[in-house]
């Protein structure tokens, strides 16, 4: 079982939840309740998504414990670097958004919990597990340390049900509909035609993220023109990738026909 500085996780987890729980309405305050808001923004979120692991690990305590789905418990700082440095190896953070519902406080103790969502692609251009795309749920059990500062001594996270993968295949396929299928499902003007598995392959050998720069930003070549995000600049840019997936067939789930 893992322990944090000689103590059983599942009993301090216990105590801590307890010690936090609100009574009688009572919670944090409001400038508690913003500060960490911001510090899970700032000394997680953005370090994690920067791929800058020396200031991710910098919010963790030296004997915190991670805990994320399928994964062994990481425990103690070396086993974070492990894991942050093999993520900065094989995949890109394209995006990371995330969800702060909670912030409960009782003297040295602190959680916060929350939803995230997250979109990664893979270095080597091969499409990444789900599609790339995650959600789902996350708690950080912080300690005072004797400094003064607040140190993650736990971080848990677990994905929600393996519903990505469609829910990305519906906004590629309305995305599509609405917007690309004019020039994509003829190949009029030089656009890639969809499900044109040969055509798509070449352009994504390239690199995905140029790919997905050219649908966002527009593209201009010897023989195609792609105005940005196919002439609807409203749309979200995860919208636009979700419909080039769509046509080159990336996110498909098995069995599907396009």
């Amino acid at each position: 079982m893992p322990t944090i500085g000689n103590r059983p996780l599942c009993a301090l987890l216990a105590v801590v939840l307890a010690a936090c729980a609100p009574r009688g309405g009572q919670g944090v305050d409001d400038a508690f309740r913003s500060e960490f808001a911001a510090k899970v923004q700032r000394d997680y979120i953005d370090p994690f998504k920067a791929q800058d692991v020396d200031r991710w690990l910098a919010v963790f305590a030296d004997d915190a414990v991670g805990l994320h789905d399928t994964l062994p418990p990481l425990e103690g700082k070396d086993a974070l670097r492990m894991f942050a440095n093999a993520v900065r190896e094989h995949f890109r953070i394209d995006s990371m958004d995330v969800t702060v519902d909670e912030v409960r406080r009782s003297g040295q103790w602190a959680y916060t919990r929350g939803r995230y969502q997250t979109r990664m692609s893979s270095r080597d251009g091969t499409p990444p597990p789900s599609g790339g795309r995650g959600s789902g749920k996350y708690f950080l059990l912080w300690a005072e340390q004797p400094d003064g500062q607040w140190r993650v001594i736990l971080d848990m996270g677990s994905r929600g049900p393996a519903v990505q993968v469609e829910d990305a295949v519906a906004l590629g396929r309305s995305t599509y509909d609405e917007v690309c299928a004019v020039c994509h499902e003829t190949g009029a003007g030089g656009a890639p035609a969809r499900g044109d598995t040969q055509a798509w392959g070449i352009r994504f050998r390239k690199g995905e993220d140029i790919v997905y720069a050219n649908a966002i930003n527009g593209y201009q070549g010897a023989l195609t023109v792609m105005p940005p995000k196919g002439g609807r600049f409203d749309l979200a840019d995860d919208a636009v990738r979700a419909a080039v997936d769509y046509m080159a067939g990336r996110n498909a789930p098995a069995g599907t026909a396009h």
